[in-house]
C-alpha cells in the first residue's frame, strides 16, 4: 500500500484481487486496513473561486 500510494479501499482491493486472486468485499478491506492503522479521510472539493483564507474568514464570523 504505501509503495503504490494507495489511498481508498477500492484501491487497495483492486491490488489485492489481481495481485493474490482473492475477493474480499469492500468493508472487510476497510476493517483490514483500520485495523492495521490505515486510515483515510473522505476526499472534499476545493473550489476555485474559494478565497485563499477561507477558514480564517470562518473562523472570524460571529456566531448566531
Amino acid at each position: 500500500m504505501q509503495e503504490n500510494n494507495l489511498k481508498t479501499a477500492k484501491e487497495v482491493k483492486h491490488i489485492i484481487e489481481t495481485l493474490f486472486g482473492v475477493k474480499y468485499s469492500l468493508r472487510s478491506i476497510e476493517r483490514i486496513m483500520k485495523k492495521l492503522d490505515y486510515t483515510y479521510t473522505k476526499p472534499y472539493k476545493i473550489y476555485a473561486k474559494m478565497p485563499k483564507d477561507a477558514e480564517e474568514q470562518l473562523k472570524k464570523t460571529p456566531d448566531i
